[in-house]
């Protein structure tokens, strides 16, 4: 970021290539604010509904450090039929994220939660190859 700054401020760049500085700046900034996420999905099936309601904050504290909480609620509705009695089912977690960029190619996510099941527990781990292409290995207890 203070490199794209310092080719901002101080050389006489022609209009292209500063162009081009100023939107790789951005991104930069847009990675490293604060970010919010909220998301409902409802999915409705013969013998009832399920919806989900999720949100989702975090934000850098250093470079390669970005800490977060998350909360999920899942409604479930069953409609009288043959197999079925009428019920109303929810279910909820929530909790705290940290997470950390070893390297470029190397990223790990630590989360620490509760919900209607009782404590949640997971980590990540994520290696990025070339093209936008990453595999990522998950652990989670009592999700």
């Amino acid at each position: 970021m203070l490199a794209y700054q310092e080719l901002l401020r101080h050389h006489n760049l022609i209009q292209p290539l500063r162009l081009e500085a100023r939107k790789v700046l951005e991104s930069i900034y847009r990675e490293h604010l604060p970010q919010l996420a909220a998301d409902f999905e409802s999915v409705m099936v013969q013998t009832g509904t399920i919806d989900r309601y999720s949100a989702d904050y975090s934000q850098h504290v250093t470079d390669t450090t970005r800490v977060g909480f998350f909360a999920r609620a899942d409604s479930v509705t069953l409609e009288p039929s043959g197999q079925f009695r009428a019920d109303n089912h929810l279910r909820y977690e929530a909790g705290l994220r940290l997470e950390l960029w070893q390297s470029r190619r190397w990223a790990s996510t630590y989360w620490l939660g509760g919900g209607d099941s009782g404590p949640i527990v997971g980590a990540s781990v994520t290696r990025t190859f070339a093209q936008q292409r990453f595999l990522t290995l998950e652990s989670v207890w009592n999700e």
